[in-house]
């Protein structure tokens, strides 16, 4: 029995829970469910890609090789190419194999696999929708209050700076010269053991976006660890006093070590 391109793009938006994009004649498969994997997903890759190039992306974001076979000459996706990226999308998605690992290879991949989290049920009432829309993500009190206390030490930084390769990731605050880079994170949004809460409505659904928010510090971490930074991440809670204090320690321990580099 063949199989279609339109039933595996069926089946992708199916597992993403969309409906699925609208296809054109012929056997061409549509940019649109790369881009809505690569939305759902938050891969983050650049919508300057090419289809292959945004296929590419997922499936080896999920830990799967990519093949040769897997695009063709002309700028498309080839079935087995497009049955790759459904698989890469159930693994997200919980519903798919864990990626072989070649046991002939010395390199093992530790990035955190990034979690799916579906749209937004809609808020309970428009009061939550109201806080929610207006919720600061930067420039927050806490956030103000570090960077006083740190100026005071006479550190100086920059705010909200890219990580480099992340379009849509940046530190709070970093200390470029001797790549220390610290996070403010807040006690809701990102799991605080002391106060961290879990919504009683769309329980289910928030559930799945601090996990996805949990992982995805997780690989903010190792990017930053791999390019040679040392990660700072403090809790909203915290006394700003206190949390300066450590930041000032990690910059001199920071500055020591790359002064016996």
């Amino acid at each position: 029995m063949r199989i279609l391109k339109s039933e595996i793009v069926v089946e992708i938006a199916g597992a993403l829970r969309h409906e699925p994009p609208k296809m054109s004649t012929g056997s061409t498969e549509p940019r649109a469910i790369f881009d809505l994997a690569n939305e759902c997903l938050g891969l983050g890759l650049s919508p300057q890609l090419t289809k292959p190039e945004l296929a590419r992306g997922i499936v080896e974001a999920a830990g799967y090789p990519w093949n040769a076979d897997y695009e063709s000459r002309g700028g498309t996706v080839t079935l087995p190419g497009l049955v790759a990226v459904r698989d890469a999308v159930r693994l997200f998605v919980g519903s798919g194999p864990s990626p072989k690992v070649d046991e002939d290879s010395t390199k093992v991949d530790h990035r955190p696999i990034p979690q799916y989290v579906p749209p937004h049920p809609g808020a309970s009432s428009k009061a939550v929708s109201r806080r929610m829309t207006n919720a600061r993500r930067r420039d927050t009190a806490p956030e103000v209050a570090l960077r006083r206390e740190i100026h005071a030490l006479g550190f100086r930084y920059r705010v909200a700076y890219p990580i480099p390769g992340q379009r849509r990731r940046t530190v709070d605050l970093a200390f470029t010269r001797c790549r220390v880079a610290v996070f403010v994170d807040g006690c809701f949004w990102h799991g605080c053991p002391e106060h961290g809460t879990n919504p009683q409505q769309n329980s289910e659904w928030w559930l799945q976006k601090f996990r996805a928010n949990r992982t995805r510090d997780l690989d903010t971490n190792r990017i930053l660890d791999e390019l040679g930074w040392t990660v700072v991440r403090v809790w909203e809670h915290e006394d700003p006093k206190v949390a300066a204090a450590l930041v000032g320690a990690s910059i001199d321990a920071a500055r020591l070590r790359l002064a016996h580099d």
